[in-house]
């Protein structure tokens, strides 16, 4: 069971992870990317987003686990699958349900009917600096519990180098790698329960 929450625009990273871009793969007919960002970016909007939509679904003990899983991962600095990523990094896994068909991608430029340009697969590369239209969703599954994120459109900023990596990151990070704790209320500040609270840092 998931629940949407309210749409915004994503803080500007690099893509990542795109082969499921523009066509959706996997057994579960989605497509996917990533933006990366970088631990000195703002991302405080990014985390209050993924913290109110948790806060409707879930206790605050549950919120506070360790095991909670987050929509943005802080990347293992030891993990050497991936050439491109450090430990200064953090990783937004975006998906979208196939049925909705391909997410809608622009660039940054607008036509002569002043409209934004629309991009197709091959006008952008993993690597150059993107946004997103995102939502999050509140889930929870065979006892596991977190927040994911949706995405409906990217858009262009710029280019830079070319990532060159394995298609997908999954495998890559820990759920429990991205550790996001709460602001506890006067009344709540004495509450106890669940695994061992995280601090809520970025």
């Amino acid at each position: 069971m998931s629940e949407e929450r309210k749409t915004m625009v994503s803080p500007t990273g690099r893509l990542a992870f795109i082969k499921n871009l523009f066509v959706s793969g996997g057994d579960k007919d989605r497509f996917s990317g990533a933006l990366i960002f970088d631990k000195s970016q703002d991302l405080k909007a990014l985390k209050a987003g993924m913290l109110e939509c948790a806060k409707l679904k879930f206790k605050e003990e549950d919120i506070k686990s360790k095991k909670f899983s987050w929509g943005v991962k802080a990347v293992d600095a030891d993990d050497n699958k991936v050439d491109f990523l450090d430990g200064n990094m953090l990783v937004m896994n975006m998906d979208r349900n196939g049925t909705f068909g391909p997410p809608e991608v622009y660039g940054s430029n607008r036509g002569p009917d002043g409209k934004l340009e629309k991009l197709i697969d091959g006008d952008l590369k993993a690597g150059d600096h993107a946004r997103a239209v995102i939502s999050f969703f509140a889930w929870e599954y065979q006892g596991k519990k977190g927040v994911k994120v949706n995405f409906d459109g990217i858009q262009f900023i710029k280019a830079d180098e070319a990532f060159y990596t394995a298609p997908t990151s999954d495998s890559y990070f820990e759920e429990t790698a991205f550790d996001v704790a709460v602001e506890v209320s006067e009344t709540n500040e004495n509450a106890t329960g669940g695994d061992e609270a995280s601090d809520f840092e970025f």
